[in-house]
């Protein structure tokens, strides 16, 4: 029986599992969910108590972040995972929510962190974050019960360390899906998704062995994308009508300064980092199932080669077209909304990666001297992301913004553009600076 020893240790059953409403509502939310399903659990608690036995939760220290970089596939490699007899990854982008939930709710106790926590990130997510997409509450619940009558007297009172909410609510939703684990202590997939140092941090300190896996894309086709996801992001914000925004659109700026900052490590963690190509996920995925599978110390198997969660396939659709899985159409470098000059910048700037990485450049881009002349003639000059963007902002902002009285929003617009510029040739400039002199890593690929 793979327990740890002195969790093992006889002692008195905890007491029954309850969760009190508080004047919080995501609690009370949780609370009603929680008793909503109270029959239907307490009829799976054997099944699960029997699942429950099997896992050794204290023992699980085997965890990766996977991290994004723009669109680049990172949803899709976690779907690889699903369903890996020795791996537990929660849906979607529901476990980049675990450390801020537990700082929140650091004043409950594990227990009731664990049954917060769903309503929790389906509320601050919506359907990405949603557990119960993927399991009914029923299982997700029972499974929490089960874990509780095995470790509820042995775990830190308060709401215990970020480490011990992030073993047991992995442990949890393993134990919901109903699949038997192939050790008791399997890989823990956790999305981390946005770049953030800090986060980083933290979890290495719980997990000291802890890696990190980057998807990445050609960045052409990496800052073309990001630039039309942002676009439409901000177009939603405030009902779908910017021009009573009290901010302007900035999608230019964010696809190209955030490009420049997702494209390497987090600092001190290169060695426990490595780049995945979103390509390759497409287009040899066997093969690269079998070298990541090899690194973060599984067995590779045959399901790392579907596109699913809990069982159910993982379908993708854009420009009116589903699918699940690889699908080499999605590969071909684009560049819509990017001009040839602008094109041309991302070679120079950017040639390191592109070089590294495995993605075409112009052969002339191979000479320093070339790559300075290109960007030093091209670094003052906006961009084609940057004019595209002035065009939303006169269009969707400043004209409406006119007619319906808002005089000050719809002259500031111009030092606003103008601010933009300068951030984004001081971004450019920091990034050369940093390039030239050493200071820059670049994503090892796998």
């Amino acid at each position: 029986m793979p327990v740890n020893g002195a969790l093992a240790a006889g002692r008195a059953a905890a007491p029954p599992l309850a969760l009190e409403t508080r004047a919080d509502p995501v609690v009370n939310r949780a609370a009603l969910a929680y008793r909503e399903a109270d029959a239907a659990a307490s009829a799976l608690l054997p099944g699960k108590r029997e699942l429950a036995r099997l896992l050794d939760p204290p023992a699980m220290m085997r965890a990766a972040a996977l991290c994004h970089c723009s669109r680049s596939g990172s949803l899709l490699l976690a779907s690889y995972f699903d369903g890996h007899p020795d791996v537990v990854t929660l849906p979607l982008l529901c476990g980049e929510h675990l450390y801020r939930f537990h700082d929140e709710y650091a004043h409950v106790s594990l227990w009731e962190q664990l049954l917060i926590f769903p309503t929790f990130a389906a509320t601050v997510n919506s359907a990405e974050a949603d557990m119960f997409q993927m399991v009914t509450p029923a299982d997700y619940y029972a499974a929490v019960r089960a874990l509780h009558e095995r470790y509820g007297d042995r775990t830190d009172a308060g709401g215990g360390r970020s480490r011990q909410f992030f073993q047991f609510v992995h442990a949890a939703f393993a134990l919901a899906c109903g699949r038997a684990p192939a050790s008791a202590s399997p890989l823990m997939l956790y999305a981390q998704h946005w770049r953030d140092q800090a986060l980083a941090r933290r979890f290495v300190q719980d997990f000291p062995q802890g890696k990190f896996v980057h998807t990445i894309r050609d960045p052409i086709t990496s800052i073309d994308s990001w630039f039309e996801r942002q676009t439409s992001l901000y177009l939603a914000e405030d009902g779908g009508h910017p021009e009573l925004s009290a901010r302007y659109l900035n999608p230019a700026a964010s696809a190209i300064l955030s490009f420049l900052e997702w494209d390497r490590p987090h600092a001190g963690l290169a060695a426990a980092s490595r780049a995945v190509r979103f390509e390759d996920m497409h287009l040899q995925p066997e093969a690269l199932m079998r070298k990541l599978a090899d690194w973060l110390g599984i067995d590779f198997a045959p399901i790392l080669l579907q596109s699913t969660w809990n069982t159910r396939p993982y379908v993708v659709e854009s420009g009116g077209v589903a699918w699940c899985g690889a699908n080499p159409a999605n590969v071909k470098r684009r560049s819509r909304n990017l001009s040839g000059a602008d094109r041309l910048l991302t070679f120079a700037l950017l040639h390191e990666n592109f070089s590294r990485w495995g993605y075409h450049t112009p052969l002339a881009m191979r000479w320093l001297p070339v790559r300075l002349a290109t960007i030093a003639s091209l670094w003052a000059v906006p961009t084609s992301l940057e004019l595209r963007n002035a065009q939303l902002i006169l269009q969707r902002q400043v004209l409406p913004a006119w007619r319906l009285g808002r005089w000050r929003f719809a002259c500031g617009a111009a030092p606003f553009f103008v601010a933009r510029r300068l951030r984004i040739m001081a971004g450019v400039a920091l990034e050369l600076l940093g390039r030239l002199s050493g200071r820059r890593d670049v994503l090892e690929p796998l």
